[in-house]
């Protein structure tokens, strides 16, 4: 048990890392036209970085600390900052059991005195998303939340980030997700491009997937890059596991 919580601990910081320094990751692409001005006035980033590739729904589920079937109501493009300071990256790991040695052993990319070394803000965006229904995670039905996803297009700016994630308005998702809480910032998914998955036309009138009879029914991924095959009885295992369905 132990193991797998700091199996999960370091995954979360590299995870933390990813995003709070993606800038540094970036390629800045300018289309340009014959006499070298911007073309249509864009300036193009492109986003490429590593992430792990969860395997299975024991890995993904273990790495959220939210599952929700959620309908994504509106989004927006914001520029943020992701920077977290060493106090912060304190509060969360203490708040997931390490003693100080353990903390001091994961802590790092940040100076000595607490803060990052600049403030870089990073282009993100963040889509409101009404719960549905929850696997996982303290939320009731009929909260709203935000989820942010580095990249989108803001003013004369647009950021893409290879092989993301796509959440359109009005569609209704399974999501799993990471609290940023402890930094006062939005949600964001395990990974850029996993983790969010299209909910059964089966639903019908049913108010919940936990409803439904066919219970081998697979959910399909957004992404074409994510691996792994959920089904309606792994989302009501996963409930069940949380003491979250009624009996």
């Amino acid at each position: 048990m132990k193991k797998n919580a700091l199996i999960k601990i370091v995954m979360l910081l590299i995870f933390v890392v990813i995003l709070s320094a993606c800038s540094t990751n970036q390629s800045n692409l300018a289309y340009h036209n014959d006499d070298n001005s911007i073309c249509n006035g864009i300036q193009e980033t492109f986003i490429s970085f590593d992430v792990v590739i969860y395997e299975d729904i024991e890995e993904m589920t273990d790495m959220a600390t939210h599952i929700i079937r959620g309908e994504v109501l509106d989004q927006r493009t914001e520029w943020l900052d992701l920077n977290l300071s060493r106090e912060e990256r304190e509060q969360y790991l203490a708040e997931l059991g390490l003693d100080d040695e353990e903390m001091e052993a994961k802590i790092y990319d940040v100076r000595s005195d607490g803060t990052a070394d600049e403030l870089e803000l990073e282009l993100v965006t963040i889509s409101r998303v009404r719960v549905l229904e929850v696997f996982q995670g303290d939320h009731n039905i009929g909260d709203v939340i935000e989820i942010m996803q580095i990249g989108g297009e803001y003013g004369y700016d647009r950021w893409t980030v290879e092989g993301a994630v796509e959440m359109e308005t009005e569609s209704e998702l399974v999501l799993f997700l990471v609290s940023w809480e402890f930094a006062e910032l939005p949600y964001a998914l395990i990974s850029h491009m996993q983790g969010v998955y299209y909910v059964p036309d089966e639903l019908g009138d049913e108010e919940s997937l936990a409803e439904l009879d066919e219970r081998e029914i697979e959910l399909e991924s957004v992404s074409a890059s994510d691996p792994v095959t959920i089904t309606i009885e792994d989302l009501i295992e996963i409930a069940e596991d949380n003491d979250l369905l009624n009996e």
